[in-house]
């Protein structure tokens, strides 16, 4: 029950220049889990910002340069951990406002520290809140980052959304992002997409 001790024991544990950003990942997330067990939840967030954190003049240096990155010390990348990332979004979610997660996730894209998964919860995020639009910008920039496979449950997520948001009310719209993601899919992986344009049109629009 010495936090104070502990604190410093896993703060001096941070700066040891670890083989592998997994472990000194796992040690930054042991002193959050260490301050949620005592409830001190916002510690806990500050914890999770200081190890996050980066500036966007390194950011900038460094994106898109992964062997460049690859060779500094563990320290100085662990802002790329997902992680981390993900556990920060978490618990904004979980203590923060709408606003304050958003700022997490939009950070995460902005560092390019996002899966496709994580792109699914954001976007599913923003639905439960009412933000459909935004819900959709998010799907949009996912299909965009992702190639396939890895777009796969983005692309079926975003169309079976929009479908169901908007029925036959924005055909036009509807009908553009179906062909949007049949000229990003292979063709041989099409058949669920086309089921789902078929029905669409069966439903809503012009035989």
């Amino acid at each position: 029950e010495d936090l104070d001790s502990a604190r410093d024991i896993l703060e001096r544990a941070t700066k040891v220049e670890f083989r592998s950003m997994e472990d000194l990942s796992n040690v930054w997330c042991e002193w959050v889990e260490m301050e949620l067990r005592h409830d001190e939840f916002q510690n806990a967030l500050q914890v999770l910002h200081k190890a996050t954190f980066v500036s966007d003049k390194t950011a900038r240096a460094f994106l898109g340069k992964e062997k460049e990155l690859a060779g500094l010390p563990v320290s100085q990348r662990v802002w790329k951990s997902t992680k981390l990332w993900s556990m920060y979004a978490d618990l904004e979610e979980s203590l923060g406002t709408l606003e304050s997660t958003q700022a997490v996730y939009e950070r995460m894209i902005e560092l390019k520290v996002v899966t496709p998964q994580i792109m699914i919860n954001y976007a599913h995020l923003l639905e439960e809140n009412k933000h459909f639009e935004d819900s959709f910008c998010v799907y949009e920039k996912g299909v965009n980052a992702f190639e396939w496979p890895l777009s796969k449950e983005l692309w079926i997520a975003y169309l079976s959304k929009f479908v169901k948001r908007y029925e036959g009310k924005k055909m036009e719209r509807a009908r553009d992002l179906f062909e949007q993601a049949l000229t990003k899919i292979p063709p041989e992986e099409t058949r669920p997409i086309y089921l789902m344009y078929a029905q669409l049109e069966e439903e809503h629009g012009l035989v």
